[in-house]
């Protein structure tokens, strides 16, 4: 693969620039593989972040929609519910 391509393909996949610059450069394949599971690994953990996120959201929307109020979730003093739904808060 070309190195401009592997660039492209881990920019996109989020690795810092830094870490690109790492896997070019290593000439250890033992490295490269090093790094690349580090990678793998926090993008794992914002995957599942991203996932414990959704599943509040879905909870406080289903709440919603049994009490009948705007969504929201906790922390949060914004409805959620009148901008899914497109309703007037």
């Amino acid at each position: 693969m070309r190195a401009w391509t592997a660039r492209k393909l881990l920019r996109r996949q989020g690795m810092p620039p830094e870490e690109i610059r790492a896997v070019l450069a290593a000439e250890d394949p033992v490295v490269v593989h090093r790094l690349l599971e580090l990678h793998r690994e926090r993008l794992e953990e914002r995957i599942a972040e991203q996932r414990r996120l959704l599943t509040r959201l879905e909870g406080s929307l289903a709440r919603s929609a049994r009490s009948g109020q705007p969504a929201t979730i906790a922390g949060s003093t914004s409805p959620i519910g009148a901008r899914i739904t497109g309703s007037a808060t």
